[in-house]
């Protein structure tokens, strides 16, 4: 009989941990209408379930819906989040699971990037330019 618990209760702690939905945690906005206008890019996002994790950080594959200010090629993007347990994280792995759409704004970091992931909150775009979050907030479905 110990057998088989051993067996079930890590895969429902598993299921509980991924499944199941912790509530409406996520973080009600605070950005200002002047950091909105000081951004370079801002992204209506659609968030998929957490795609990978890598020694600095997770990533996630994220739909563009909308580009509200400036403009990507990519239609897709690979957005890395530096840590695992910090709040940018929290929002985004709380948007994977509820199906909440998230507008972003990012700021240009560098032009010229070696490599498609690289260790900053944001994304490298086609254009081998890389993009920096510099705030979040939800999109409440109506």
């Amino acid at each position: 009989m110990a057998k088989i618990y051993f067996f079930f209760i890590p895969i429902v702690l598993i299921w509980c941990l991924t499944s199941c939905n912790q509530g409406d945690t996520i973080i009600e906005s605070d950005v200002s209408t002047e950091e909105k206008d000081t951004t370079d890019l801002i992204l209506n996002l659609s968030i998929k379930p957490l795609d990978m994790a890598v020694g600095y950080g997770n990533i996630y594959s994220c739909k563009v819906v909308e580009a509200e200010k400036g403009f990507v090629e990519d239609t897709l993007l690979s957005v890395v989040i530096i840590g695992s347990e910090n709040e940018k994280d929290s929002v985004f792995h709380q948007a994977s699971i509820s199906g909440y759409m998230l507008k972003a704004g990012f700021e240009k970091y560098r032009e010229d990037e070696p490599y498609r992931m690289m260790p900053i909150d944001g994304f490298v775009d086609a254009d081998n330019t890389s993009w920096k979050i510099s705030w979040i907030e939800p999109i409440r479905m109506k």
